[in-house]
């Protein structure tokens, strides 16, 4: 249960806040799962979400011991805002592997937010949980997400998985999808250096 994980995280240069996923902005995840924008590299996500349908969601994830879901919020002229969220599915300590994603509206894309949020988790995971390979799935066609992983952060292209994620809106319509990992040892002697290094940038 998400419980079993920290309640907040801390990022190392204090824009975000880290905040365990609660019941007090569902109605931002329904916005998030159906904005057009989030939507077009992950048309598996419904069209439409009511807060009912996000709370049955967040509270099945919450219900799981190998998921956990974090809000991301920036404080701005003394207001919190809500930016996207980030989280982990099938955390499997026995063979020290974990699946990870991220959401963000794409008002905060371009903006350095995400190099902070992946570094955050990326840590927890592999210096906290000690985890030995961390994997993400994203759309062939998602050059924003594609182009972090093999410029940014210079993370393993382990191959294209086709027609992995079916449309809602077009039932006989597949995505072809890209699986991308870090070994723990690529972390320690490479990526994480290479996030350091953009943070310090920002």
């Amino acid at each position: 249960m998400a419980s079993n994980y920290p309640l907040k995280l801390h990022s190392p240069i204090n824009r975000l806040q880290f905040d365990i996923a609660d019941g007090s902005e569902d109605h931002l995840i329904a916005s998030l799962r159906t904005h057009p924008d989030v939507r077009r590299h992950l048309p598996m996500f419904p069209l439409t979400m009511t807060v009912e349908e996000a709370a049955s969601l967040r509270r099945y994830r919450a219900a799981n011991p190998t998921y956990c879901d974090y809000h991301l919020h920036i404080v701005e002229e003394g207001i919190r805002k809500f930016v996207g969220m980030i989280g982990f599915r099938n955390l499997d300590e026995d063979n020290g592997s974990v699946e990870m994603g991220i959401l963000l509206f794409p008002d905060f894309h371009g903006k350095g937010f995400g190099t902070e949020t992946l570094y955050v988790l990326l840590c927890y995971l592999f210096e906290e949980r000690r985890m030995h390979r961390v994997s993400f799935q994203t759309s062939v066609d998602n050059a924003q997400m594609r182009g972090w992983f093999d410029d940014v952060a210079g993370v393993t292209l382990e191959g294209i998985s086709r027609e992995l994620w079916r449309s809602v809106e077009d039932r006989n319509s597949y995505v072809d999808v890209a699986i991308y990992c870090i070994l723990e040892q690529e972390w320690r002697d490479a990526v994480k250096k290479r996030l350091n290094q953009r943070l310090c940038k920002k």
